[in-house]
């Protein structure tokens, strides 16, 4: 009652949520942030003096390549002691998000002015998955949903190559348990799936720790991302909105080549992938969609030098994207 009499005396009784940006704010003359404010995410625009795009939201796709889809299927055997599924016809990719605050903005060539990453906590396999990544536009303005697939490319600001960092041993303890592999923090596990460990904590022993921390996919530093290039500074072949089809993703650890593959192995192009996760919510300029990574996936140890880069064809040597590098310290 004391709670709601304050609400009424403060006007605020009955509303749903008050929502009130930092400039109208400012302007209003209110009083001062309870907290400090978050930093703007920003990445840095390719050749553009200085211009840097304001990251809202980060969007991943799971499993949106065929060669893909099959190893982690093995992978996942593994950890359960299952044997891998069938082979089937690709179901569907689906979403899942990381927070700005997991980005990380990487440039020049790994060993040579790279950026520094911090190897995560709580994990001893952590995976580097290679990803093109779509940044989309300010011809969202206040948001856009259900977009038509033949409409979707005229959202895209441009592209970015990026990696998509994974604690695959934390990931495979949450689909063993099946609990959000993305971000889940259990504070007693139920007693049939104590036996499962989670590396980097005391649950390896045969008493587990009352907290299991199964953020598989979501923490800091969890998505390095090269700088952005907007479509009109990219070649005709780009003029669709659409990457062309020969582009071709490479990733290298301490310089052994990991991961390849042409972006036209897509399971769902990115047209299709802007349609089908504007059905769930609004898109916003801002938005980053990694689009899955093709087969390769393999683990990284602190120290490994990591760079991951487009270029215009299977067999070409031209960069067409700037590279994403970094090493984990």
């Amino acid at each position: 009652m004391r709670a709601a009499a304050a609400l009424a005396r403060r006007g605020l009784q009955g509303r749903s949520s008050i929502r009130i940006s930092r400039d109208s704010a400012a302007r209003a003359g209110m009083a001062s942030y309870a907290v400090p404010p978050p930093p703007a995410y920003v990445v840095p625009v390719a050749g553009d003096g200085g211009l840097v795009y304001p990251v809202r939201r980060i969007f991943c796709v799971g499993r949106n390549y065929t060669a893909h889809v099959a190893e982690m299927q093995v992978m996942d055997a593994k950890s359960t002691g299952e044997q891998p599924a069938a082979a089937a016809p690709p179901a569907p990719p689906f979403f899942f998000a990381k927070h700005p605050g997991g980005l990380v903005a990487c440039g020049a060539e790994a060993g040579r002015g790279a950026t520094a990453v911090a190897f995560p906590p709580v994990t001893e396999d952590l995976h580097h998955e290679l990803e093109l990544v779509v940044a989309l536009g300010p011809s969202l303005g206040e948001g856009v949903q259900d977009i038509k697939a033949e409409d979707a490319l005229t959202h895209v600001y441009g592209y970015a190559v990026g990696v998509d960092l994974t604690r695959r041993d934390l990931q495979a303890a949450a689909k063993a348990s099946r609990k959000p592999w993305c971000v889940s923090w259990i504070c007693q596990p139920p007693p049939r799936h104590r036996s499962i460990p989670i590396p980097g904590s005391k649950s390896n022993s045969k008493t587990p720790s009352r907290t299991h921390r199964y953020s598989g996919k979501d923490f800091d530093g969890s998505a390095p991302l090269g700088a952005i290039v907007p479509l009109g500074a990219l070649g005709e072949e780009w003029a669709s909105g659409a990457p062309p089809p020969s582009l071709t993703l490479r990733l290298e650890v301490n310089g052994e080549r990991r991961q390849k593959s042409t972006v036209d192995k897509m399971i769902a192009p990115v047209p299709q992938l802007i349609a089908a996760l504007s059905r769930y919510q609004k898109l916003l300029p801002g938005d980053l969609i990694y689009t899955g990574t093709p087969e390769g996936v393999a683990q990284l140890q602190p120290g490994d030098a990591v760079t991951a880069y487009a270029v215009a064809g299977p067999d070409g040597d031209e960069a067409a994207l700037p590279p994403c590098a970094f090493q984990l310290t």
